[in-house]
């Protein structure tokens, strides 16, 4: 009977600790679950913000892609696409939104360095120029809502994100070089849907500043045949 209590003991002793680590685990499980459901609602209050400009551009007949760049949890800066109004193929939401923020910065008499705290939030992923613009910029994180698959540089089409610079010494590097050595981190899916909507409303018509199709004449058509 005594080694019957003795073992009885020891189990009780297991049981409890046992317990004791479910129990931390769950709390720790808990707060992890919290935090990340915290930092969803936050990443989609952005994103909200910059379906916003989305919907500016689609109002004046541009293709609906909208950007804001946070810094120390504001909005610093926001762009829509401006492409068709300005005739300038360079006028994408996010150039516009980096130009923005870097006179924010300038006029607020800090380093272009502060780039690298930024955040910003997009609705469809950056093209191959905006994603190295970005990454140049020194911006280190994006969230973006749908794929681009013709044109993303974020790895649909090309990961500009992450491309290596080739090795040399630093101080033969070209500033742009310099900022291209770091990775730009980027995270899809944020309201993807709503993002995808205003692109299909978008191409639902037709796109009026689109250029005329060339009819080619003097051709013949091949001989179904040969």
């Amino acid at each position: 009977m005594k080694q019957n209590k003795k073992l009885t003991k020891i189990e009780s002793i297991v049981y409890n600790k046992t317990m004791e680590n479910v129990l931390t685990e769950s709390t720790v499980s808990k707060k992890t679950i919290e935090s990340n459901v915290y930092f969803q609602n936050i990443n989609e209050e952005f994103m909200k913000k910059a379906l916003v400009m989305a919907k500016v551009a689609l109002e004046k007949g541009e293709v609906p892609v909208g950007c804001v760049i946070i810094h120390d949890n504001i909005v610093i800066a926001d762009g829509y696409n401006d492409v068709n109004r300005t005739k300038n193929a360079t006028r994408h939401a996010e150039i516009i939104a980096l130009e923005k923020a870097r006179f924010y910065f300038l006029q607020a008499g800090k380093n272009l360095n502060s780039m690298s705290e930024c955040v910003l939030y997009v609705t469809t992923e950056p093209c191959i120029m905006c994603a190295a613009a970005l990454r140049i910029s020194g911006l280190k994180k994006v969230f973006y809502g749908c794929t681009n698959q013709r044109f993303g540089g974020c790895g649909s089409r090309l990961d500009v994100s992450s491309i290596k610079t080739e090795a040399k010494s630093k101080s033969n590097l070209s500033q742009c070089e310099l900022q291209m050595s770091s990775n730009l981190e980027c995270i899809s899916g944020c309201l993807s849907q709503e993002s995808i909507n205003l692109l299909k409303l978008f191409y639902t018509f037709e796109n009026p500043s689109a250029p005329q199709p060339k009819c080619k004449t003097g051709r013949k058509a091949p001989n179904q045949n040969d």
